[in-house]
């Protein structure tokens, strides 16, 4: 019954926060940036962090308004957003544990990634409802300890886990066409295309999401290569309170 209802609630609040990113991005020529964050106390230099790989869904959107998966593009913009995410935390001083469930995974840590998925989503969806202003109070729940490897001593164990999803479209080279026709016609068109990187940072104590970012990629930013990932990850990071 708690599996079929957060696959209920995964769903409606996936595909509502997914149907935002057009509207969201092509209102505006640059980044669109919703963060919020609760106060925590910085791990020492040298801590573990895990890093739940990001998943990465891109498409190309057609003239009609179609979206065609593209899964080299979404393969492309992961690796290098993992480098980029990779860099920026070294840099930061902190050691790097990824963590990315495969098919022999535990069944619990891939509830765990549908939870953040859910939650994340939830929380730019209510942010603005009047019970939830000044308050920045969500969970994962102490299951979240699941995605630490056993292994790790208990004096390494990592304190907190950062968890990423990217999803968006590029249009196609009809569909700029037609925008750019439309333009010269006097027509103010979008494109419709746009991509979204969320990022939440959970404490593994006690599954408090401490820190969650949406970014709206800008028009400038190709995250399909190395130099567009690193700028957005930069940018991403901004206000990382680690």
């Amino acid at each position: 019954m708690k599996k079929t209802l957060l696959k209920k609630l995964f769903s409606t609040l996936t595909i509502f926060s997914i149907s935002l990113i057009p509207a969201l991005s092509t209102s505006h020529a640059f980044a669109q940036t919703w963060s919020w964050n609760a106060k925590i106390e910085k791990p020492a230099d040298g801590s573990p962090i895990i890093v739940a790989l990001p998943e990465v869904t891109l498409s190309e959107l057609t003239v009609t308004g179609m979206k065609d998966p593209k899964p080299e593009w979404s393969e492309n913009a992961k690796k290098y957003l993992i480098q980029s995410i990779k860099e920026e935390l070294e840099k930061k001083k902190y050691k790097i544990s990824n963590f990315e469930p495969d098919a022999n995974s535990n069944p619990d840590t891939i509830q765990v990634l549908k939870l953040n998925k859910v939650v994340s989503a939830s929380i730019f969806l209510n942010d603005q409802l009047p019970t939830k202003k000044g308050k920045f109070e969500w969970t994962l729940g102490e299951d979240v300890k699941l995605i630490v490897p056993s292994d790790i001593p208990e004096n390494e164990k990592p304190k907190y886990a950062l968890f990423f999803e990217v999803e968006g479209t590029y249009s196609s080279a009809g569909r700029k066409l037609m925008t750019a026709v439309a333009i010269v016609g006097g027509v103010g068109v979008a494109t419709g295309a746009g991509q979204a990187v969320r990022a939440t940072l959970v404490d593994l104590k006690t599954g408090q999401v401490v820190w969650y970012n949406l970014d709206i990629v800008s028009f400038a930013k190709d995250i399909r290569t190395l130099e567009g990932s690193q700028s957005e990850i930069v940018e991403l990071f901004k206000k990382l309170p680690l």
